[in-house]
């Protein structure tokens, strides 16, 4: 289900929802491994990408939150 991109393995892709659901506008997501990728516009297209990162707890904490 993964395919491969110049940015990385794409992992899931979909389109803004609209009236009903419906995907009729002309914005597309992008998740990548490393990346959230946002493309809007249809003859002038803007990306946006937005780095993603993990943060670890360490040490032996309470796990209540």
């Amino acid at each position: 289900m993964a395919r491969q991109d110049d940015r990385g393995t794409i992992l899931w892709t979909d389109k803004k929802r609209t009236f009903l659901g419906l995907p009729l506008s002309f914005t597309r997501y992008y998740l990548t491994d490393h990346q959230l990728i946002t493309r809007v516009g249809f003859l002038s297209i803007k990306e946006d990408e937005i780095e993603l990162y993990r943060m670890y707890r360490s040490g032996n904490c309470d796990s209540r939150y």
